[in-house]
Formats: structure tokens, sequence, C-alpha cells
């Protein structure tokens, strides 16, 4: 059926698939975590069950870094998590779905910026969900109207 020269072609081309497969994924596979943080990183995700049961599991979640030799750039970066709040709230309806996570690496160390945009140059876990501390579009320090504004 095969001979001999065949199946060994064979056995070496997979080989070398598994081998690059190997060199792409590694680092994803082991997110950096790093002990001393000077400036979070902060990234969008989506809010559902399974990232939150996660999280109160202490189960890993991991933001991905570039992948497939640059296919996928890496996940988008934030410097502190009201830019990626804001982020959220100028994207729109698709974008509500969203939440802001801080992850376990430091914006000097493991962002760069492309295409306008800090990216993600490794994979770093999710250490925890930011809360809002406001609702989007409120305003502060607005009074109501008194009855002699509204007599005028």
């Amino acid at each position: 059926m095969f001979s001999l020269k065949t199946l060994v072609n064979l056995l070496v081309f997979f080989l070398i698939c598994a081998g690059l497969a190997w060199l792409v994924l590694k680092d994803a596979a082991n997110p950096m975590v790093r002990e001393a943080i000077e400036r979070p990183v902060f990234a969008v995700g989506e809010d559902n069950e399974d990232t939150r049961a996660a999280l109160l599991e202490g189960r890993q979640i991991v933001k991905f870094g570039p992948l497939l030799l640059g296919a996928y750039p890496g996940g988008m970066a934030f410097d502190s998590a009201e830019s990626a709040w804001a982020y959220i709230d100028a994207g729109g309806e698709p974008l509500r779905l969203y939440e802001v996570y801080e992850l376990s690496g430091d914006m000097a160390e493991d962002t760069q910026l492309s295409d306008g945009h800090y990216r993600l140059v490794r994979s770093l876990v999710v250490v925890r969900q930011m809360e809002r501390l406001m609702p989007a579009n409120t305003e502060l320090d607005v009074e109501a109207p008194s009855s002699q504004h509204l007599a005028k």
C-alpha cells in the first residue's frame, strides 16, 4: 500500500508540523505572572458566567499575546481600568457585554504600541475583574432644578 519511504516522509512531515505548532503555542501555554508590577495592564474581555465562575474558583484565565506567527497580534492592553471602560463605552452596543480585567503583567514589560493600540507581547493571566466605579454616561454633581428656576 504505502512504501517505507512514503511512511518515513509522512512521519518527518508530522514531526516538523508538531514542532512548529509547539514553537507557536509554547508561550501561550506558559503565561507570564510578574511579582513586581509598577504599571498594571488592563484588558477588555467578555462578561459571562463561565468567566466569573472561573475567577471565583481560582482557575487560570489567559489573555493571549501574539499567536500563529503574527496572525493574531495579541490582545489589546490598557494602562488603566478607566481607559478600558472608555473603550467599551465608545464601542457602542456590541461592547456592552464586555468587562475590564486586570492582568498579571506590567505595561512597560508586556505591551507594545502597534497600529495605534497597545497590544500584549506575551500571554498574561487574568488577576481580577474590575468593578466600574460609575455607570456609563453618569454626570457628577448635577443638582435638580429648584422651584425658583422652574417658575421662570
